[in-house]
């Protein structure tokens, strides 16, 4: 009976130690499981919350990918920041082009405003200044007339050895003697003829011109204004056609294009 009664108060410990263990067991792997899916939990929100339950690998690898990140954030900005500075610097350039566009625009406005053609700067010129029946001119230079003026009959011409209206007059001189505008007025036109070599036109207003022939050294230019009295040149050698009369000023007055005789107006 005594073997029996402690047979089975051992049995009856060994069962006991197998249903502790048991539920030592049991209760270790429920806890298990729950940590291992707060860990997943916990690693799903890392960013928000903390890393209690991470491991080193993970928490070493949950900071490379955000370092990672953090960099090609940073590279992004710069490529923007680089990008705003290029946008900006052609920005800047555009503006400098356009700046200098206007720049070039507005001088070439003012260019075209007072740039005003010679014609236009002749007219104007001209019409400031009146001539008429009344007013009176100077002798361009101090001679003899040689050759009047004479369009109602033919006169002789030495040179050419014949008889010819004169639609100007020839006044003698020395060589290089300065020649002086008769009358105030504006530069019409510089050319050259073959019968009397360079000459310079004025306008005088009022439809009277004048024209200086034989000249040499001619000082004012194509639409420029003179006074009375201002040298235009020097006497030049006579053309091919006056070399018997000499040297010689040819002088011509016109009135709206048809010649009239200069004594009539010289007076001084």
């Amino acid at each position: 009976m005594r073997k029996n009664n402690s047979l089975k108060r051992k049995t009856f410990i060994a069962s006991l130690m197998v249903c502790l263990v048991s539920a030592l067991a049991l209760t270790a792997g429920v806890m298990y499981n729950r940590k291992g899916a707060d860990r997943k939990n916990n690693l799903a929100d890392l960013n928000e919350t903390t890393a209690e339950y991470a491991t080193a690998d993970e928490v070493r690898e949950i900071a490379e990918n955000s370092t990672s990140k953090k960099t090609q954030e940073d590279s992004e900005y710069r490529d923007s920041d680089r990008d705003t500075y290029s946008f900006q610097a052609q920005g800047d350039e555009y503006v400098a082009m356009q700046e200098t566009t206007t720049a070039q625009e507005n001088v070439t406005e003012q260019e075209q405003e007072t740039a005003v053609p010679e014609a236009q700067v002749a007219n104007a010129g001209a019409s400031m200044i009146h001539f008429d029946e009344a007013a009176s001119l100077a002798w361009p230079v101090t001679g003899e007339v040689i050759l009047d003026y004479s369009m109602d009959k033919t006169i002789y011409f030495p040179t050419l050895d014949t008889y010819k209206c004169n639609s100007g007059m020839m006044i003698q001189a020395d060589a290089g003697t300065p020649v002086c505008a008769a009358g105030a007025g504006v530069v019409e036109d510089v050319s050259v003829s073959r019968e009397f070599g360079n000459v310079l036109t004025v306008d005088m207003g009022d439809g009277y011109k004048a024209e200086y022939g034989q000249l040499a050294g001619i000082i004012p230019q194509k639409g420029e204004m003179i006074e009375k009295g201002q040298q235009i040149g020097t006497l030049a050698e006579p053309t091919a056609y006056y070399t018997v009369e000499g040297y010689n000023l040819y002088f011509k007055l016109t009135k709206d294009g048809n010649p009239v005789d200069p004594l009539d107006y010289i007076k001084e």
